[in-house]
C-alpha cells in the first residue's frame, strides 16, 4: 500500500499502481480500519479461479 485517503488506496504491483475503492467514504482512522477488515473479509469469502 502505497497511499490511502477517505475513498480508497493505492497499490504498488511490480511497476504498477493499483486504485482500489471503498464501497463508500470513511473520514476516521476507525472507520478505514473498519473497511478494511471488511474487504479482507469480503476477499477472504470469495473464491478466485485462475
Amino acid at each position: 500500500m502505497t497511499g490511502i485517503d477517505g475513498t480508497g488506496f493505492y497499490l504498488k504491483i511490480d511497476a504498477k499502481i493499483a486504485y482500489i475503492a471503498f464501497e463508500h467514504r470513511v473520514s476516521t482512522p476507525q472507520q478505514v480500519r473498519e473497511m478494511l477488515v471488511a474487504m479482507i473479509k469480503s476477499a477472504r469469502k470469495s473464491k478466485v479461479v485462475e
